[in-house]
């Protein structure tokens, strides 16, 4: 069973995304990616009307496009009980979920999309459940945005994503991505590895890998810079990460 299909990742996700708390200070990962897609969309004069969000877990940012301006999101995740949920969400505009706090003892808590201010933002919205690097390019194209939300160093085959990508996007459009950059071979083979890897006795850093296959379609419009994260697993235990985001434009 992959890991992303058990309960408590499914209740740990929903918290990540639609938790009211600012663990630690820091703010709302998903949120703060989609205000960074905005962001970048309105420096860069893109039209807010197509947006796909590979990577979609359950839902956040999505929503949080659709709220930001884009008339249709598309949000994509290989977890077929994550999109349940962002399905579920989306139709129902709430849900209970339960949280661990330590042992056997839980707390309950709910999300509301109209607390959030997204429910008159979820008719823009549809999920799929699919892999992103197995996009029908016939049936998933001429996006004005597509954001990929911390996928890529948990893909098979990362290379042939970013070789293929532009496949998704109008002329112009924008690529954003979101990655800890954290390569295991029990995802990815290390041959495929984007990054984290010395070559003829140089260190090959992610963001080098994504530059030398992403220059032949896309132009950087933006220096790479980190994104913090805090993921609650139980009441006194969190993971603090950090993503690199990226920028690209489509020529």
């Amino acid at each position: 069973m992959q890991a992303y299909e058990l309960d408590t990742l499914k209740a740990q996700y929903l918290d990540f995304h639609y938790g009211e708390k600012e663990n630690f200070g820091v703010a709302n990962f998903p949120k703060k990616c989609a205000e960074l897609c905005l962001e970048t969309c309105k420096e860069n004069s893109i039209a807010l009307n197509k947006a796909l969000d590979l990577g979609c877990a359950v839902g956040r940012s999505t929503f949080e496009l659709a709220k930001g301006g884009f008339q249709e999101v598309v949000g994509i995740d290989l977890s077929e009980k994550f999109i349940k949920v962002a399905e579920e969400l989306r139709n129902k505009k709430s849900m209970h979920y339960t949280m661990t706090e330590e042992g056997d003892l839980v707390e309950q808590n709910e999300v509301s999309l109209k607390s959030l201010g997204l429910e008159e933002f979820s008719d823009r919205v549809r999920f799929v459940n699919q892999s992103a690097s197995e996009l029908d390019f016939t049936e998933f194209n001429s996006f004005d945005l597509v954001f990929g939300g911390n996928l890529l160093c948990r893909m098979k085959k990362p290379k042939d994503f970013l070789k293929n990508v532009h496949n998704l996007l109008k002329s112009g459009g924008l690529f954003i991505l979101t990655s800890p950059c954290t390569w295991l071979c029990e995802y990815t083979d290390k041959e495929d590895w984007v990054g984290g890897f010395e070559k003829d006795g140089k260190k090959v850093t992610t963001h080098d890998g994504m530059k030398e296959i992403l220059s032949e379609h896309f132009t950087e419009v933006k220096n790479p810079h980190e994104v913090e994260f805090v993921i609650r697993e139980t009441k006194r235990k969190f993971q603090h990460s950090f993503a690199q985001a990226s920028y690209w434009k489509r020529k």
